[in-house]
């Protein structure tokens, strides 16, 4: 019954925040304030019921990016805050929403390179212009058009 509150709490403009064992309703604004102490975010894990704040530490995307696709998702009064120094997010919900926000991080804080290397090759017989050319002109091939 606690996510059904939850919901019509949040639809009447007030939060239910579980602290010290103990449920409180308070108005949305000043939820923040009154939400226990921050705790760390994890995609996959468990979280309990009530209004709280996460922290969510990325690994691979950049906190903006990351704010970009998620703000669209969060419901109107939803607090999602960059810090772009430790490439964190401060989130601020009810457990579904945060439940639901951290499983679009995990979609998203990928490595796409897993698997690929990089490499440096020193030019001595061409002029790096010229190389550029030839490669551009490599990748923008048509796969239907096969190669030269």
């Amino acid at each position: 019954l606690i996510p059904t509150l939850e919901t019509l709490l949040r639809l009447n403009g007030a939060v239910l925040i579980k602290d010290n064992g103990m449920y409180r309703i308070e108005p949305e604004g000043s939820a923040v304030v009154g939400a226990p102490a921050a705790k760390m975010g994890t995609p996959g894990q468990r979280i309990p019921s009530g209004y709280q704040l996460r922290v969510v530490p990325l690994r691979y995307v950049g906190v903006h990016e990351m704010q970009k696709i998620l703000e669209p998702l969060m419901p109107p009064k939803s607090v999602v805050r960059v810090d772009t120094a430790r490439n964190m997010l401060w989130l601020a919900g009810s457990s579904d929403e945060l439940a639901s926000v951290l499983d679009t991080i995990q979609l998203f804080d990928v490595d796409f390179m897993r698997g690929m290397s990089v490499g440096i090759f020193p030019l001595t017989n061409v002029e790096p212009a010229l190389m550029a050319t030839e490669i551009e002109n490599f990748l923008s091939l048509k796969p239907s058009l096969g190669r030269r």
